[in-house]
């Protein structure tokens, strides 16, 4: 099955199924052609059919049976200009490399943002979100869903959200759910007592710019992270040259699988 924007999709159910509103229907997949015997809809790879023409048709079963609904999700926040973005695009690099071709971006900010065209320009796909008004981290919890779903209706192997974290009384990270934390050296070397719940209750905090100090304020700076959050994993990546992004993609592509 062709998804609308052109990229082979095909999946091939192995056991018997039937439509639920024709209790007299054959096996719904015929494999060697292809063929849904409820809509009588020939599928190849020509064909294009998107999961709203589906809906619009209202075969269900061919809906259910089009996509396993299966992705990875993986919420990464930290302070603005901490090197959140250049993070993800090395990062996306590393699992690509790694066989993870569809992975998909939410950006989520407070007032304005131009991300997306570097994401667009790595041919990633990405959607916005502004909160405004209302503190970053209730915006995201309040639309994660709604990206999750965009995120699965895409195909997505694995969808990364991106938080502004400018609330430090709020966590942006969900339970069970990978949480990666991005701070800067140049922050200071007291920045990690000051960041809260978003630091704190993360997985990974993955250091950047470590190339601009000296191995003396890494270490220190470590350690400040470390009094902070005790069993996170800390790991030194530069967005620039993608030096230990190799390392962030091995843990995080055995993230859980959601639904």
């Amino acid at each position: 099955i062709s998804a609308a924007d052109g990229r082979e999709n095909r999946v091939f159910v192995q056991e018997t199924a039937y439509c639920p509103e024709k209790k007299n229907s054959d096996r719904l997949w015929k494999e060697e052609n292809t063929v849904c015997l409820i809509c009588e809809i020939y599928w190849n790879s020509s064909q294009l059919f998107s999961m709203e023409a589906a809906e619009e048709i209202g075969c269900y079963s061919c809906i259910f049976f089009r996509r396993q609904e299966i992705m990875k999700l993986i919420t990464i926040s930290g302070p603005p200009s901490s090197g959140k973005t250049s993070v993800i695009l090395r990062l996306v690099e590393s699992l690509k490399e790694s066989g993870m071709e569809k992975i998909g971006v939410v950006k989520f900010d407070c007032l304005t943002s131009f991300d997306q065209v570097r994401y667009r320009e790595a041919g990633i796909p990405v959607e916005i979100g502004f909160s405004g008004k209302v503190c970053p981290d209730h915006f995201f919890i309040s639309n994660i869903e709604d990206a999750v779903k965009w995120g699965v209706r895409s195909g997505f192997d694995m969808l990364i959200t991106e938080s502004a974290g400018l609330c430090n009384r709020c966590s942006p990270h969900i339970s069970e759910i990978p949480a990666v934390c991005v701070i800067d050296n140049l922050s200071g070397i007291n920045t990690p007592r000051k960041i809260g719940p978003m630091l704190k209750f993360a997985d990974y905090v993955v250091i950047t710019k470590g190339d601009i100090v000296s191995q003396a304020e890494r270490e220190v700076f470590k350690f400040n992270v470390r009094q902070v959050n005790t069993g996170a994993r800390i790991l030194f990546v530069n967005g620039i040259t993608g030096q230990g992004s190799f390392m962030l993609a091995k843990h995080l592509k055995n993230a859980v699988d959601i639904t």
